[in-house]
């Protein structure tokens, strides 16, 4: 009986039923063994109290003997007899007392073939369940002992655990694991419920793989352990991404050297054994002489294979304990702990200086660099803190740059020894030369095109000096400039250079001019003067001017700098950072600031094609730009994936070899006006 149907399942004698028969259960006498649940005798049932019953008036059976039957104490159904003539005599006690045994024994067999057939199914549910989750699962005593494994674990793991002698899972997971997974069956034999890690397994060919695993006790109605069930979700490729992200969120994208952040940390450590008396401590700042020269003469992809070669040797020259880090651009730091004194930071420098100034050959050429330093150190006992030995190592450098000593050494890009002293005295006659307005001093300016993103075509230039010289041809920035900062000459040189820009796109209004200026030409009290007289004598919109400024040169902070480039920017002089992403600029530091527009450092273009985090941080920074209110311009665009990209995250404008490499006026002007 379900719910108001009845359904016949057992037929004996000469009734006119067959098995599974349906009825309303109120059309048989059922109903009323249902209603009483008990015994119903009736002798003549057109005598009784249930004479107008459906079932007589449809059937005409008098005599009817009924008894409940029950499935785990719940009424199941009913065991009837039943005849068409009436009893001849009444039904004895003893009918009805052998009705109800019968109906016990097969209330009986009923409860057996019930739980039988829910055990099978729950079973067959199981089975199921079992092999058709996507998640590898195994079926375990409590010592570990694999019984059972679906179809998904072979496919992880290659191999059947239950072929032959049943393995454990101590024997499949990884031995350094092993204790951990010890452990957890441990918690589970002395009453734990439920267990779960990441372990990692292997392979009959002994290769690994990583598997969040959770362990669960299965116990009886007794709270007797009867297995344990395993299952195993391949997590392998989430942790070698999560083991990449936390490598590149510790690690610098081009070199593999540390980071800032990494870099902080491993000061902070040695730091604390220097405070603790366990020897000095020396961070070691240096920066390339000559490397923006190779970028800008041979190109960014020559640039990046130099800095590689460079962080490899350098990583050789120190000691093994040493941490060696990359702060961005041409800038490495290389902390050295527990030294006796100072004095054994000398030969550390020495093999660093050497190493760095061998030639390298990047893209098919021999270039060489030189190198500055500066040295700040920790005493043991002293507290210290690694910004404050960062700047003082930084300001240690420059210093060195501008006594010239940090040019010792440097190289041409072909490799030759060039007579420091000599290049000096001939690029002061050029300077003089080139200010006095006399003809041969062989300094040019060239340019290199900016493309506006929405229009494509060009609405601007970057001027960037060269020299001819006499005897050794056309030499790039890096081998003069330097020297032209460690002797002064960089600002009559500068300020040669901003007029000969003026002069040379003054009468192509359409034309923007862009301008590098260094900290040196900054700093001077006359800078904004001298640029407003040449842009009212060349009659230039001040707008049509952008003077660009490292990111590096602004981390210095000199005040007289940033007071110029708020004057400037109040003529109406547009201010751009250069190579922005290199340094630690903070983000309030750009509203403080009178910038308008952000030139993206070229690292985060070539840097998307092997490493996507640089693709998010380069959209991050032109989304930065756009809500600041700030021109952005990517360089270093040299191939139309990286440009249809760059467009494509929004960025104003873009440069690169792509577009043009730098070249003299005459053949910038004829591509400009094309």
């Amino acid at each position: 009986i379900v719910d108001t149907t009845y359904t016949v399942r057992h037929v004996a004698g000469k009734a006119d039923l067959a098995p599974g028969t349906e009825f309303r259960l109120g059309d048989t006498y059922c109903s009323i063994v249902a209603d009483r649940l008990d015994v119903v005798a009736i002798d003549e049932m057109g005598n009784s109290a249930h004479a107008t019953h459906p079932c007589y008036a449809t059937q005409g059976l008098e005599a009817y003997l009924g008894a409940p039957l029950f499935v785990d104490g719940a009424f199941y159904g009913t065991v009837n007899f039943s005849d068409a003539t009436p009893m001849a005599r009444r039904w004895s006690s003893l009918t009805r007392e052998y009705a109800a045994i019968l109906a016990d024994l097969i209330s009986g067999w009923l409860t057996e073939a019930v739980h039988t057939r829910q055990l099978d199914e729950a079973r067959s549910r199981f089975e199921l369940a079992f092999q058709a989750t996507p998640i590898g699962s195994l079926l375990a005593d409590i010592d570990g002992r694999v019984l059972k494994a679906n179809q998904t674990f072979l496919s992880l793991h290659g191999t059947d655990p239950c072929a032959g002698a049943s393995e454990s899972l101590l024997s499949l997971a990884h031995r350094s694991d092993r204790p951990t997974l010890d452990a957890m069956l441990a918690r589970l034999r002395s009453g734990g419920t439920a267990e779960q890690c990441e372990v990692r397994f292997i392979r009959v060919d002994g290769t690994e793989w990583w598997g969040m695993t959770h362990l669960a006790v299965f116990r009886d109605a007794d709270g007797k352990v009867q297995h344990l069930i395993v299952q195993i979700e391949d997590v392998t490729s989430q942790r070698e991404a999560r083991e990449r992200l936390n490598h590149l969120a510790l690690h610098d994208g081009l070199t593999g050297l540390p980071n800032r952040v990494l870099l902080d940390d491993r000061i902070t450590q040695e730091l604390s054994r220097a405070t603790r008396g366990e020897g000095h401590t020396a961070v070691i700042l240096m920066d390339l002489d000559g490397f923006k020269a190779i970028n800008d003469t041979h190109g960014h992809a020559a640039g990046d294979e130099l800095l590689q070669a460079v962080a490899d040797r350098i990583s050789h020259a120190v000691r093994p304990e040493d941490t060696v880090a990359r702060l961005g651009g041409d800038e490495f730091v290389v902390v050295c702990g527990g030294l006796a004194s100072p004095d054994e930071t000398y030969p550390i420098i020495n093999r660093i200086r050497h190493a760095v100034e061998l030639p390298s050959h990047v893209q098919g050429v021999e270039v060489s660099v030189g190198v500055s330093l500066g040295v700040a150190f920790a005493s043991p006992g002293v507290a210290r803190e690694p910004a404050d030995l960062l700047r003082e190592a930084d300001g240690l450098m420059y210093r060195q740059k501008h006594r010239r000593n940090g040019t010792a050494g440097t190289q041409s890009i072909m490799g030759v020894e060039p007579d420091t002293a000599a290049i000096e005295h001939d690029l002061r006659d050029a300077v003089a030369a080139a200010t006095a307005g006399e003809p041969g001093h062989g300094l040019v300016v060239h340019y290199q095109p900016i493309l506006n993103s929405d229009t494509a075509v060009v609405d601007g230039v970057e001027a960037l000096i060269r020299w001819n010289h006499p005897s050794r041809g056309l030499l790039p920035p890096g081998q003069f400039l330097p020297l032209a900062e460690d002797t002064g000459l960089i600002i009559p040189l500068g300020r040669w250079t901003l007029g000969r820009a003026i002069a040379d796109w003054a009468a192509t209004p359409q034309i923007g001019v862009n301008v590098n200026a260094s900290v040196s030409e900054l700093t001077e009290p006359d800078f904004v003067t001298s640029v407003d007289d040449l842009l009212r004598h060349h009659d230039l919109d001040p707008q049509r001017l952008c003077v660009e400024v490292t990111e590096h040169s602004l981390l210095l902070r000199h005040g007289s700098a940033m007071n110029n480039l708020r004057a400037l920017r109040a003529m109406g002089v547009r201010i751009a950072i250069d190579d922005f992403g290199t340094g630690f600029t903070a983000l309030s530091y750009l509203q403080e600031a009178p910038f308008t527009e952000l030139k993206v450092d070229r690292s985060f273009v070539a840097d998307t094609e092997a490493d996507s985090t640089s693709g998010t941080i380069l959209n991050a920074i032109i989304g930065l730009c756009q809500n600041l209110g700030l021109r952005s311009v990517v360089e270093g665009i040299e191939g139309p994936e990286t440009l249809g990209m760059v467009r494509d995250m929004g960025c104003d404008a873009t440069q690169g070899y792509f577009h043009a490499r730098p070249a003299p006026l005459s053949e910038v002007r004829r591509l400009v006006l094309a």
